[in-house]
């Protein structure tokens, strides 16, 4: 599947403040449900989002990002 007319997002880990880009693709396929590729800790990354208006570095997409 091509990544074009995806949304890209950022969320933070709430257990270790990790963050990294998910797409909405992504977020769709498991209601929001991801696991931090940092701690391995599952969440809802929608609850999570963080604001475009946050300084935070780009940061590549964890391959291990959507929960099982």
């Amino acid at each position: 599947m091509s990544g074009r007319g995806q949304t890209l997002m950022r969320t933070r880990c709430p257990a270790c403040d990790t963050v990294f880009r998910v797409t909405s693709e992504q977020l769709r396929l498991k209601a929001g449900k991801v696991r931090c590729g940092h701690c391995q800790h599952v969440f809802n990354a929608f609850d999570q989002l963080v604001p475009d208006a946050d300084p935070v570095a780009d940061l590549p997409l964890p391959a291990d990002s959507l929960a099982q």
